[in-house]
């Protein structure tokens, strides 16, 4: 072989750069390689520079196996045991997203072991050569970008937004470095931020408990992206891969907050939501294959990991980082003129004033009573759904003259009793006294948010109460001798007063099953969307109270399946002694 540049004179050598022949006058000996000289030293020297960085990865061979998959098993088991925790258990996002990093976590202790130890027995020799065997194209992009830094940032803002839009584009349109990964969480922070500025309605002040949920965004994607590199065995385009996804990241928050509070009713459809989630999942699939030009099909696992995670998470909807808050200055007007020890003392005086305007049994007769429930003060739908449910009662069952509602308001403290768990009793014990508890049925309305444990939240801020169980309900009702009962509770997971409190005498019909939600529990609205269904539909005529129950059940599906939502599946309970009873009583 020739020198390339002198024809005439025999090649020493060859460029590690060009491949071209080289005499002893052209070429350069950068010590790991030759270069043409005045030519290719500068690249020459980027390669050995990566070549050098990339043996020092491999020759770690145990700690590289090791590092990522314990990182991400002592993630995954803090995960696991916070949703185990939590009231959803094994449903929760927490526990879902821990298990997955179980497993991934072994998955990749496999695959590096795999790897590195191949790589570790190969020796320099080996990385050399695969690395000096990428095309040139793609080793100048693994060489960091020069240029302005707000110049390089705006080159990156631009790239990710034209990568969340399908828009074909190149590793090359980004600027890689860890300086623009940090600017990328600023631009999310502000946009949050920014959002919750727009939302609010009194003075804004910092919540700083909202740092922990966008920290645990920006953590889940570096966990990510640590993931697809390991699968890829490529830690070299690491930096390239953060600085495309926290590019993205920003437009991508920009999208979620403008559809959830600028979208109307569709924000309350959980189908468009599971549209968002996938489309941030094939932003993330666009990174890794525009990070690696030939992606192993196992660096996809992460993305799997994270569709399964966030498709159980999306679920809530308003689920997003919160950093500012705001509130109306007339609300702690009212707190501080409360006067709590007066307040709960006055309860059983209001409690006793109300029982005592309920009329007494009609002789030989079965009289239907109502006992309204609103466990959650920090919604207005709750007690609304009430009072609506107590008039149509009133109006198309003759409960009027004996009804009654328990409800949480700051407004009504002077006239209206707690919806707690001790005024519920206190009012069954006073029900009982006034009806014929072997004759007559007490229908109980209980609203509010759920859990999966079988208990309703009771709130009113300030103050502080305990959450109602099924146990409490069936023991007071056991212990008062009230035989038929209809109890009716609208709330998530309310399936699972079922268990507890289903008997032979008894009605029960829950808004959703024991692993469902319910929904239309939002601050601005009247009735939730199975109050809806039964008392201002199926209830709102009279008639048949079984024919009524079956029918919410079908409006509610109806309505779920209108709107993409997924099915509550409301649950319907009745004894066959309560069966006979209700015919007789209310024929068809």
């Amino acid at each position: 072989m020739n020198c390339f540049y002198h024809s005439d004179r025999e090649a020493i050598g060859t460029c590690k750069a060009c491949s071209k022949g080289l005499c002893e006058e052209c070429a350069v000996d950068l010590g790991q390689g030759l270069a043409c000289g005045g030519r290719h030293e500068v690249l020459v020297a980027d390669y050995n520079n990566l070549i050098e960085k990339n043996i020092k990865i491999y020759s770690g061979s145990s700690g590289n196996t090791l590092i990522v998959p314990s990182f991400l098993l002592a993630f995954g088991l803090i995960l696991v045991w916070g949703g185990l925790k939590t009231n959803d258990g094994f449903t929760s996002f927490s526990f879902i997203l821990g298990l997955a990093s179980v497993v991934l976590s072994y998955f990749i202790y496999r695959r590096n072991k795999e790897i590195f130890g191949t790589q570790s027995r190969s020796g320099h020799q080996g990385i050399s050569t695969d690395l000096t065997k990428r095309p040139l194209a793609e080793n100048d992009a693994l060489i960091s970008k020069s240029g302005n830094a707000f110049s390089n940032l705006f080159h990156n803002l631009k790239a990710g937004l034209l990568l969340l839009f399908f828009v074909p584009i190149k590793s090359s349109a980004f600027r890689s470095g860890f300086r623009y990964v940090i600017y990328g969480m600023v631009f999310v922070t502000m946009i949050s931020a920014g959002f919750d500025y727009l939302q609010s309605t009194g003075e804004v002040y910092f919540y700083y408990q909202g740092w922990g949920p966008l920290a645990a965004v920006f953590l889940v994607i570096i966990l990510l992206a640590i993931s697809a590199s390991t699968m890829q065995c490529d830690f070299g385009q690491f930096p390239l891969m953060l600085t495309a996804l926290f590019s993205t990241l920003p437009w991508y928050f920009a999208l979620a907050y403008l559809f959830r509070d600028y979208s109307g009713q569709l924000s309350e459809i959980t189908g468009f939501w599971i549209w968002i989630l996938a489309w941030g999942i094939i932003a993330f699939i666009r990174v890794i294959k525009l990070t690696f030009p030939t992606p192993d099909r196992r660096s996809y696992v992460a993305v799997f990991m994270t569709l399964s995670a966030c498709s159980i998470f999306g679920w809530n909807t308003y689920s997003f980082p919160q950093i500012l808050y705001s509130y109306d200055n007339s609300d702690f007007e009212i707190y501080n003129s409360i006067d709590q020890e007066t307040t709960y003392y006055r309860q059983s005086s209001l409690i006793d004033s109300k029982l005592q305007l309920l009329e007494g049994n009609t002789p030989n007769e079965t009289d239907l009573y109502f006992l309204g429930f609103a466990g959650d003060g920090s919604s207005n739908v709750f007690q609304s759904e009430v009072e609506y449910a107590k008039t149509i009662m009133d109006k198309n069952f003759d409960t009027a003259g004996r009804s009654m509602i328990l409800v949480n308001d700051l407004e009504s403290l002077d006239t209206e009793p707690f919806a707690n768990t001790h005024n519920l009793t206190l009012a069954i014990e006073g029900f009982a006294r006034t009806m014929d508890v072997e004759e007559d049925i007490l229908f109980i309305y209980l609203t509010s948010h759920g859990s999966t444990d079988a208990s309703l939240s009771v709130k009113l801020y300030p103050f502080v109460f305990n959450h109602l169980s099924a146990e409490d309900i069936l023991e007071t009702l056991d212990r008062t001798g009230i035989e038929w009962r209809i109890i009716v509770v609208s709330a998530c997971y309310s399936g699972s007063f079922i268990e507890t409190l289903a008997n032979e005498k008894t009605l029960l019909l829950t808004a959703a099953a024991a692993n469902k939600v319910s929904f239309g529990c939002s601050t601005d609205r009247e009735l939730t969307y199975f109050g809806e269904a039964l008392f201002d539909g199926a209830l709102s005529n009279g008639g048949s109270l079984i024919d009524a129950m079956n029918q919410a059940r079908d409006l509610v599906a109806e309505r779920e399946a209108n709107e993409g939502l997924s099915s509550s599946d409301p649950e319907f309970v009745i004894g066959r002694q309560m069966q006979e009873k209700l015919q007789q009583a209310w024929p068809d």
